[in-house]
């Protein structure tokens, strides 16, 4: 039998202070856990597979500093092109995950034994790891031996597919299909930067109603709602969301707009992003509009200042939504079904044709990322699940009336054929609902 977690995103909590409970495993997790095998008397072996994101290495106040009201990258970060001295760095933050989430992370290492403890005919095989887009800096060497240290039995998939023998599945933690969470062209990923400036919003935010004058109370208000933006989900639904969270109260409306503005210049210019759309110009679908704007929008000649500013916004809110998913759809769903289709051609599509190679065989495809739990039937034959997330989890109303807060506990579980004969798989979506 396969476990499959993902997207747990533990963090230092240098930025944000939530944290999962360890009765989330200690009690929800394991009975769950238990309800089903004793149903499943023909199990006989336990893999837990954490499918990436565990360790959230990008979430956290080591990669940025906020200067003279301004958000600045430090000298080595995930996406900088100097990278001395970044692995003493990641495995900082590491032991700050590790020191911050004990618990919680024993918690998970014990599972598996606590499992085979109440069903000794079950031999507990390993735990795999496989890298996500937030924790691939597991895969340096120094971070690894901390981890290795730690859960003894543990096994890194360092290419990030786990085929298993006997299952006929393919797991991968789904970055691999993102053009802006994927490493490649010798250009980190687009994600790094974003998710880390997202990370400091609420305290540029904090910085500059500071440096206008607001008080402190008001200041304080604001922080706390800005703290849950690292739960908004899609990413894509973060410029709705301040917008939405301006809308609420008139005498910060124009605070925003100007806000969001500065930070769309800062990221105009900052010579990353100039790095990877350069490297990434042909290949973007209707989002290249996005950068295409914020390249031009500094560009006097185009339009005015003032005019940019008015235009920006309300294309950015458009934009926005014409990309998002009302309907609680998968972007990831048609790729994978092209990819069981056998449509990618190695030169044209090199990352999907990898993954179309991966799933020759495979019946179940297992991957995270996205945060949405699901099952889709991709073919007769072929399935995918989602794992979905641990975390908080806001996303806005198919309505768009506004934004609604969640949190999840899933997981999948895989069988062997002679475990269990007419059930392949099984999805579980333990969720409830808080503002």
């Amino acid at each position: 039998m396969l476990l499959f977690i993902s997207d747990i995103h533990l963090t230092d909590r240098t930025a944000f202070q939530y944290s999962l409970n360890k009765d989330a495993v200690k009690k929800v997790f394991f009975n769950n856990l238990v309800s089903i095998l004793e149903r499943r008397p023909k199990v006989k072996d336990l893999t837990l597979v954490l499918l990436g994101d565990f360790f959230d290495l990008i979430r956290t106040k080591e990669w940025w500093v906020i200067r003279d009201g301004n958000w600045e990258p430090k000298k080595v970060t995930p996406w900088s092109e100097n990278q001395d001295g970044i692995e003493e760095i990641a495995l900082k933050i590491l032991n700050g995950i590790f020191k911050n989430n004990k618990s919680f992370i024993e918690e998970i290492k014990t599972l598996p034994y606590r499992l085979s403890n109440k069903f000794p005919k079950i031999k507990f095989e390993k735990i795999i790891y496989i890298p996500g887009n937030h924790d691939r800096l597991i895969t340096l060497q120094p971070l690894w031996n901390v981890v290795e240290g730690f859960f003894e039995n543990i096994m890194l998939i360092k290419n990030g597919f786990f085929t298993p023998k006997d299952y006929k599945t393919l797991a991968f933690h789904g970055h691999q299909l993102d053009i802006f969470n994927r490493e490649e062209r010798e250009v980190p990923p687009f994600g790094d930067y974003t998710s880390s400036l997202i990370t400091a919003i609420p305290y540029l935010i904090e910085t500059e109603m500071s440096i206008k004058g607001f008080s402190r109370d008001i200041i304080e208000s604001l922080k706390k709602r800005m703290l849950k933006i690292d739960d908004i989900r899609p990413e894509s639904e973060i410029i709705p969301w301040l917008l939405s969270e301006a809308k609420k109260e008139a005498s910060l409306k124009d605070f925003f707009k100007e806000f969001i503005f500065k930070v769309l210049e800062m990221v105009t210019v900052d010579p990353f992003i100039r790095r990877w759309v350069d490297a990434h110009s042909k290949e973007f679908g209707i989002k290249d509009e996005l950068f295409d704007l914020f390249l031009r929008v500094k560009g006097p000649k185009i339009f005015p200042l003032w005019g940019a500013k008015i235009f920006t916004l309300r294309y950015l809110e458009r934009l926005s939504n014409s990309l998002r998913s009302r309907d609680g759809g998968d972007p990831y769903v048609n790729k994978l079904l092209k990819a069981c289709n056998l449509e990618f051609s190695e030169k044209n599509m090199p990352y999907e044709f990898e993954i179309q190679e991966h799933m020759r065989d495979a019946e179940c495809i297992v991957m995270g990322h996205t945060h949405g739990a699901k099952f889709v039937p991709l073919t007769s034959k072929v399935f995918y699940l989602n794992t979905g997330t641990w975390g908080k989890y806001m996303t806005q109303t198919i309505s768009g009336d506004g934004f609604v807060s969640s949190r999840n506990l899933t997981f999948v579980i895989i069988y062997k054929e002679e475990e269990y004969k007419d059930r392949r798989f099984e999805l579980w979506n333990v969720m409830d609902n808080k503002q």
